[in-house]
């Protein structure tokens, strides 16, 4: 699924729009995360808590490159 699908997916409030990011960012995030934490299950939850601003954020935010918005997010909360 394209980026901008998953971003109007998360602006209708549509619950697959997590499982579409998790399929598609997780392992991204988790190379981002590990970096910074250490432990691995403190990585994971890391990479949980991106999952929950997200949901949270979207609306009001519309962000133009995801990537970029999910990496950002994850490196703030490690």
């Amino acid at each position: 699924m394209e980026d901008n699908d998953i971003v109007a997916l998360l602006w209708e409030r549509q619950e697959p729009a997590l499982a579409h990011l998790q399929d598609k960012y997780s392992t991204y995030l988790m190379q981002i995360t590990r970096r910074i934490i250490i432990d691995e299950e403190d990585a994971k939850e890391c990479v949980n808590d991106v999952w929950l601003k997200v949901w949270n954020s979207i609306p009001p935010g519309k962000p133009k490159h995801l990537a970029g918005y999910l990496a950002k997010i994850a490196r703030n909360l490690a």
